[in-house]
């Protein structure tokens, strides 16, 4: 795949701020609607749904603006590499992760999305370098992680490493999302639309045959609550905020989008606390805020 010239950032505008809301809440709301989903039904099937149900909107809300899918090979290289490590990968895991972990703690694991963009945006994007004040808060934010997975690992020892895997799955899905953003603005120049959909087109096709091979037989237990969370899944936390996503990553920068990290690792959290009695741990809450210690240290202009 040949990298293609980046468009030049706009400034800082209402419309930037108020899409990157509305990342804090699809995305923040995901993780306990992905566990209680997953409680039903298989993590292959919920994925499955959910990206053909985004795939579906996100085709009918840009078809109805007039566009369609690009038609060279040279595009669908980048679908297919986009669709993998922004929706496959990261649904599947975080399905399977959240199986056996809180959704507070899912969520606060992709709090280390913008330090992981800070670190690749320094190699990859030229308007995105690294200072040493980024590299600092990058040892900072790691520092929290290791508070917030170390219990994981001493408390799971004498029962299996169970809870400490599925933590680690959630962290690959966060540095796969990181991926996907800093790459996505690389690829061919296109409207978000265009490139919302083709990804998750492609995610989708990927979803199902992962589904179909790995768990045939669980379509006959998908339940209605189950697929109605799905659902639920795929319009907000998939299509609207795939749109969103692409708008920003070309529109403001990748840098920018991952900010949404700063919201949305405390909204799963107390989301998780109100609505589904999830324990609090002060561990928890000590990891999240060096974390973000480190985010707002990465970001600060040296």
């Amino acid at each position: 795949m040949n990298q293609a010239t980046m468009p030049e950032l706009e400034p800082r505008s209402t419309t930037h701020w108020l899409l990157l809301a509305a990342l804090v809440v699809f995305w923040g709301s995901s993780f306990a609607l992905t566990k209680l989903a997953v409680e039903t039904q298989s993590p292959e099937w919920t994925v499955a749904i959910r990206l053909v149900i985004g795939a579906a909107l996100s085709w009918g809300i840009m078809a109805g603006q007039g566009y369609s899918l690009p038609q060279t090979w040279r595009d669908w290289q980048w679908f297919i590499w986009l669709g993998t490590v922004g929706s496959l990968i990261p649904f599947l895991l975080i399905s399977w992760g959240t199986q056996y972990i809180s959704s507070g703690i899912a969520g606060i694991l992709m709090a280390v999305i913008p330090l992981f963009i800070a670190l690749a945006g320094h190699f990859f994007l030229k308007d995105e370098p690294l200072t040493p004040l980024r590299l600092t808060g990058l040892l900072v934010g790691f520092s929290g992680l290791v508070v917030i997975l170390s219990p994981a690992v001493t408390d799971g020892l004498p029962n299996g490493l169970t809870p400490f895997f599925a933590q680690l799955a959630v962290l690959l899905a966060a540095l796969s999302y990181g991926t996907q953003a800093i790459t996505a603005r690389l690829s061919p120049p296109m409207h978000p639309l265009q490139k919302a959909t083709g990804t998750l087109v492609t995610g989708a096709a990927g979803a199902v045959m992962i589904a179909v091979f790995l768990d045939f037989d669980g379509i006959s237990s998908v339940t209605v609550k189950g697929f109605g969370l799905a659902a639920i899944l795929g319009i907000f936390s998939t299509a609207l905020a795939g749109i969103a996503l692409f708008y920003l990553l070309e529109k403001a920068g990748a840098g920018f989008a991952a900010l949404s990290n700063y919201l949305l690792s405390p909204f799963a959290l107390f989301a998780g606390i109100l609505f589904m009695a999830e324990p609090f741990h002060w561990h928890t809450m000590t990891g999240l805020a060096i974390i973000l210690l480190g985010i707002a240290m990465s970001e600060r202009q040296a």
